[in-house]
């Protein structure tokens, strides 16, 4: 009877006509939670999805998708603003910031960067949950995605108040010239201060310090006309990629390719974009 009821054809739903009336290669729609994304922040009390939209298409010298997912719920307070990171330093191919308020989920992101005992690694991501507790706005991730078994790392964390989290450092680390030197993961990470903000990373002071004098984000051009183009200012989620520089590393091509990706928060959506240049 669904199929011969008119009333119960998927196009006759107005979301979809309207979807349709749209000119562009690739549109999508999906009821519930039938799309199954493994993308963006996984908010747990997201989970009651009406329907996704996926739009796919060329625009100028770009390429684009946009999902959006309707959902049940206000989830505003889980976006905060991202203009500091043009000031992140350019100390690597990957560059993230994360919303504090994601809690548990905002933890993972920084642990996705650590192998090892999967239990080491989950006594980590619950440190760095109590750390994002005394932190606000975002968590912003630098990293090298290469062939090499190491790779350089930093995070920053901007703190309401300094000794709160210095309980918490104090509980796991060492001291050393004024650095909490905490052994993770086979990996010896060390927490300083530089200015408000806590540096977390696995580059000591001098090697940091070095590689934030090469200069700062917003020195990419290209991620500067990505992201105005966009004009979202406060998001869940941002991820930028330099695409070119993993490929030249990892394979030996070079090619000239960046990557953007953006969760946020739009009047009922979850809105993702990924647009890759």
């Amino acid at each position: 009877a669904a199929y011969t009821n008119k009333n119960y054809r998927l196009v006759q739903n107005e979301v979809v006509q309207k979807l349709l009336k749209e000119d562009k290669p690739l549109l999508g729609f999906f009821k519930g939670n039938s799309f199954k994304m493994n993308m963006g922040m996984n908010l747990e009390k997201a989970k009651k999805t009406k329907y996704v939209i996926l739009k796919g298409w060329i625009e100028e010298n770009s390429l684009r998708f946009d999902v959006l997912q309707r959902i049940d719920g206000n989830f505003e307070k889980y976006e905060s603003d991202s203009s500091y990171m043009r000031s992140i330093p350019y100390a690597g191919n990957y560059f993230l910031g994360v919303s504090v308020s994601g809690g548990m989920e905002a933890a993972r992101k920084v642990t996705e960067w650590f192998s090892g005992k999967s239990e080491e690694v989950e006594r980590f991501a619950g440190i760095m949950r109590d750390i994002l507790e005394k932190s606000m706005g975002k968590v912003y991730i630098v990293g090298e995605i290469n062939q090499e078994t190491t790779i350089n790392f930093v995070a920053l964390f901007n703190a309401v108040e300094r000794n709160p989290i210095e309980d918490i450092l104090r509980k796991y680390g060492k001291v050393e010239d004024d650095t909490r030197i905490m052994e993770i993961a086979n990996t010896k990470l060390r927490f300083f201060w530089r200015g408000d903000r806590l540096v977390m990373t696995n580059l000591t002071r001098q090697e940091y310090d070095r590689i934030f004098g090469r200069g700062k984000l917003s020195d990419d051009p290209a991620y500067t006309y990505m992201t105005e183009k966009c004009g979202v200012k406060k998001d869940v989620l941002r991820i930028y990629v330099d695409l070119g520089d993993i490929i030249e590393k990892m394979v030996g091509i070079k090619v000239s390719s960046k990557l953007l990706f953006i969760q946020y928060y739009d009047d009922g959506f979850f809105k993702y974009r990924l647009e890759v240049m």
